[in-house]
């Protein structure tokens, strides 16, 4: 009796150092999980290494040295357990993995050590330098992968460029896979806050640290007389203040729940005046609610918002009376937020929808050349 073929064994070590990187494992873990064509492993970083977790992190808070680990030791349990794929959803835990003939490698990033040292808060920057032995092992260890054929799939261009240009990675192993949405959830909806016309505007602002995705600024924005019929909402943890004037400030609202989507519906416009950022996915899910997105132009945000077109690019740092200037347009303009609405969710539906993410990623696991 003839048995059936092995399923390929693929593993997916997972970081969640962030609200978007929690999202991105959230939606691989749902939609491998159910994947009958290949078995996935799951393997979450955070259980490896705690040891120097407990010495870096938690007592230094030197994360560089434990990313590089946490790692190492997940992929090494990933080979073990016959994984003969691997995928690691940051380039951070990546550049150290135990190399072996029979296993490929994909890494899927947003912004190199060296581009998220360069675009820390201005305050915190240091320079905007890594250390040196930090930014020889991530070199290093960024070409030794290449040598072995690793794939880098990247949410930008931006980041891609980075890994050519400043790591020598070749073209043929660098591959553009922008994130995406469930775009039948994260649509538009009808509420009955929003069912009724009035003379301001309410403005969305979803962002953690507070301080570094720039809700200062806009808190001062909010307290400008012109803005005195509007409304600015604030979704975040990290922000202790209650609600005041035309602010409301929510600090429990979950990923991807109803009563989030709720609010993105009853909102015109997203402000989002950060410090630093890489390839936001609260800009994408905001295009997606028909949302304009007023926003830091830095690292790849430009591959995700279109000046003119889908929202407004401001200059890094940002400032409050950049940001006052572009809201006036949508305010004293209801055309241009309409129009301007309508495409936020047609460039959403052309460039980040799951679906797509999805097919894409499982084709480059499972077919992609060997080198």
């Amino acid at each position: 009796m003839n048995q059936a073929p092995a399923l390929p064994r693929i593993g997916i070590i997972s970081a969640a150092p962030g609200g978007g990187w929690n999202t991105v494992r959230k939606r691989w873990e749902e939609h491998f999980s159910r994947c009958e064509e290949a078995e996935f492993r799951f393997y979450r970083a955070e259980d490896y290494a705690p040891r120097i977790y407990r010495r870096t992190v938690a007592k230094h808070r030197l994360r560089s040295l434990w990313y590089l680990t946490a790692g190492r030791a997940a992929a090494r349990r990933a080979i073990r357990d016959g994984c003969s794929t691997i995928l690691i959803n940051t380039y951070h835990y990546a550049v150290w993995m135990p190399l072996r003939k029979n296993v490929r490698y994909f890494i899927y990033g947003d912004a190199t050590a060296r581009q998220l040292t360069a675009l820390r808060p201005l305050a915190a920057n240091r320079g905007g330098k890594l250390p040196f032995i930090i930014d020889q092992l991530y070199r290093l260890g960024t070409k030794r992968l290449a040598r072995h054929g690793a794939v880098f799939l990247g949410m930008s261009r931006w980041y891609l460029n980075d890994l050519r240009d400043g790591f020598g990675v070749p073209e043929s192993q660098l591959t553009e896979l922008p994130f995406g949405l469930d775009l039948n959830r994260w649509q538009r909806r009808e509420t009955a806050e929003n069912t009724a016309s009035g003379a301001g505007l309410d403005i969305l602002f979803v962002g953690d640290p507070f301080d570094i995705k720039g809700g200062p600024i806009l808190q001062e924005v909010a307290a400008m007389p012109e803005f005195s019929r509007c409304t600015f909402h604030f979704v975040g943890r990290t922000f202790n203040f209650r609600d005041a004037g035309n602010c409301r400030y929510y600090r429990n609202l979950q990923a991807d729940s109803d009563d989030l989507l709720d609010l993105f519906s009853r909102c015109d416009l997203m402000a989002l005046p950060t410090y630093s950022d890489f390839s936001p996915n609260v800009a994408i899910e905001a295009m997606a609610m028909g949302l304009p997105v007023i926003i830091t132009d830095v690292a790849a945000i430009s591959e995700i918002v279109t000046d003119g077109e889908t929202g407004r690019l401001i200059p890094h740092p940002p400032d409050p009376e950049t940001v006052r200037a572009k809201l006036l347009e949508y305010l004293k303009d209801s055309a241009l937020l309409k129009k301007e609405s309508a495409a936020a969710r047609r460039r959403a539906e052309a460039h980040f929808d799951l679906n797509t993410h999805m097919t894409h990623l499982y084709d480059y696991l499972v077919s992609f050349p060997r080198k």
